[in-house]
């Protein structure tokens, strides 16, 4: 097939979550751009295939693709730019999600430092703030991700165009409150993050059966069975119409209602 046949193929796979089914195919769209010497093309389709390795569990070959596109980036953009920025970042994403934690940390503050000098989009800070907290998290200090996450907020609440953003950081924000035991707090956001979903999104989006799930546990931390119950099935309800009976999140949710039933606590 023609690049053209080919790049279409690949958005179509994409579009059907059919990850591992598009890499041969780029694979073969990168051999073409190196053939017609598009150094810009070569970076977006680096970047793109990079993106695919990293969700198909191929950390490796994700950083890989990116040190290339790096490579190309500070040619072609230099390294002040926010499109240079953007890579870094990128491969810092990779490097965090092979646990190469202290690598990820210099990469995502010299990308912030760019983005910051160049006035760039506050949502792209943002992003970077998330991903840094994530690390912070998975290495045990929750307290240096809880303040990451106020950081990652502040900007989001900025943006009216980021409001879904905005609601999914303020449920993540909840579950890392409350593990620091910080209740109301936790409960504060999610009231926030349930508003601005209602808003956005209706009353049955699947990012409502978060809030639902997450205040169910809060409420059972507080051995607050009965209500951690009730949010429980509210969130089955909606899972069960967004995702199905047998999605993961519907039976996960399944079993959380049933321990409690089982344990006599409601």
């Amino acid at each position: 097939m023609d690049i053209q046949e080919l790049s279409l193929r690949i958005k179509e796979l994409d579009s059907q979550g059919k990850k591992t089914e598009m890499i041969p195919l780029m694979q073969e769209q990168i051999r073409y751009i190196k053939s017609v010497n598009d150094k810009e093309w070569l970076i977006s389709a680096l970047n793109n295939y990079a993106g695919v390795l990293r969700d198909t569990g191929d950390a490796d070959g994700a950083i890989t693709q990116l040190q290339k596109a790096r490579e190309i980036a500070f040619e072609v953009y230099g390294a002040n730019s926010v499109n240079f920025a953007t890579i870094l970042s990128n491969l810092a994403n990779a490097l965090r999600v092979g646990k190469f934690f202290a690598e990820a940390i210099v990469m995502f503050n010299q990308a912030s430092d760019i983005y910051a000098k160049q006035n760039a989009d506050k949502a792209l800070i943002a992003g970077i703030k998330h991903n840094l907290s994530l690390i912070y998290a998975e290495r045990g200090n929750t307290t240096k991700a809880f303040e990451l996450q106020k950081e990652e907020l502040a900007l989001l609440k900025e943006l009216p165009n980021k409001r879904v953003p905005y609601a999914i950081a303020l449920q993540n924000i909840a579950a890392t409150a409350a593990s620091l035991e910080l209740f109301d707090e936790a409960l504060q956001y999610l009231a926030l993050s349930e508003l601005l979903i209602y808003a956005n999104c209706g009353l049955e989006s699947s990012l409502l059966a978060g809030v639902y799930n997450t205040r169910a546990f809060i409420f059972v931390k507080q051995k607050q069975f009965a209500d951690g119950k009730m949010m429980f099935k509210k969130a089955l309800k909606i899972t069960e119409k967004t995702y199905g009976k047998q999605s993961q999140a519907y039976q996960s949710i399944m079993k959380n209602i049933e321990f409690l039933e089982n344990n006599g606590d409601v």
